[in-house]
């Protein structure tokens, strides 16, 4: 019942985690990343917390302005203020309960903490540096802008894309 609506929030959201997760598996692939399973599927379910905060009613995510919405690392933040945890936090705890691999909770827990993913390094680093990069790759072509040479060049200094050495 949630994706009824073709026009909500939550097919939205549906639909970003579709986009993320295909192009982190790009990514990860051209990166030769060994891992690039476990990088799609995180990608994949890098919101699924989101979906289940949506579904349950808290926080009202009609209530964020579309900025917020549309700021990829804008939201986890209000979420935070609102209700105490993200919906990072939730979906690891759901992806732990539905037993999928370690690695994809990990990797979702801290898509919107970078800092402690690159400290713990290896794969997990370099699985939210790819799905950072892609959430930012989606945001930008939902938005109807073409990737340009000056989007490339100000994400390329990015901590994320500086990790996986974009």
């Amino acid at each position: 019942g949630m994706f009824a609506d073709v026009e909500g929030l939550g097919a939205r959201v549906r639909d970003h985690c579709g986009g993320v997760g295909a192009i982190a598996r790009v990514l990860a692939v051209e990166w030769r990343h060994g891992g690039a399973d476990h990088v799609f599927l995180s990608a994949l379910l890098h919101d699924v917390g989101k979906l289940l905060m949506m579904q349950a009613g808290e926080p009202r995510y009609e209530l964020f302005s579309a900025e917020e919405l549309a700021t990829p690392d804008s939201v986890h933040a209000r979420e935070r203020e609102l209700t105490g945890y993200d919906h990072a936090v939730l979906g690891a705890h759901v992806i732990e309960a539905w037993q999928l691999p370690h690695e994809v909770g990990r990797a979702v827990a801290l898509h919107h903490q970078p800092g402690r993913a690159f400290e713990e390094g290896g794969d997990l680093g370099l699985a939210v540096s790819l799905i950072r990069l892609a959430d930012r790759v989606e945001a930008e072509l939902a938005a109807g802008r073409a990737i340009s040479d000056a989007f490339a060049e100000a994400h390329g200094r990015d901590e994320a894309a500086q990790y996986s050495g974009f």
